[in-house]
């Protein structure tokens, strides 16, 4: 997926809040333009859209009543990571892949993918609401270990620089 696009589309306000809105639950163009208060046929421009990013997809229901419904969904999970500094302006787009190697770098993420195979299968509200601390605990020790490696990054572009000049 092309960063450039990617950005153009989630630049517009009302593809935003239709993403919002189907990361809440799947829906169909109806249920859309009446939560958005937008048109039936802006709606379906913009999901088309959307769909050719491969961002959201769709499933045929049928219903109690009248024709079967396209209901939309978000496809695929992704983060659109984006740094900024004086020194560089970086896009990426990150995708779950290659588990495997990721946890042979990072054995914690193994462990923590072992814990989370445990609570789903138990069902327990009460463990899975203090494994999701867990986990934002260990999100925020990544983000800052990030940010970390960002600044040193930064930090050896900048000598580089002084050192050619």
């Amino acid at each position: 997926m092309d960063v450039d696009i990617l950005l153009n589309a989630l630049g517009n306000p009302t593809r935003r809040e239709i993403l919002q809105t189907l990361a809440e639950k799947p829906c169909c163009v109806t249920e859309l333009s009446n939560r958005l208060n937008i048109g039936r046929k802006a709606i379906i421009e913009h999901l088309s859209m959307l769909k050719s990013l491969g961002i959201i997809d769709y499933k045929i229901k049928r219903t109690k009543r009248g024709r079967p419904r396209k209901y939309y969904y978000i496809k695929n999970d992704l983060i659109l990571e984006i740094v900024i500094n004086n020194m560089q302006f970086l896009t990426n787009i990150l995708k779950y892949e290659n588990f495997e190697k990721l946890a042979k770098e990072c054995p914690f993420i193994t462990d923590l993918y072992k814990e989370f195979n445990i609570i789903t299968k138990t069902k327990n509200i009460e463990e899975c609401e203090k494994f999701m601390k867990k986990l934002n605990n260990k999100l925020n020790q990544i983000n800052m270990a990030r940010a970390l490696v960002q600044y040193m990054i930064k930090t050896l572009k900048c000598m580089m620089k002084d050192v050619k000049n």
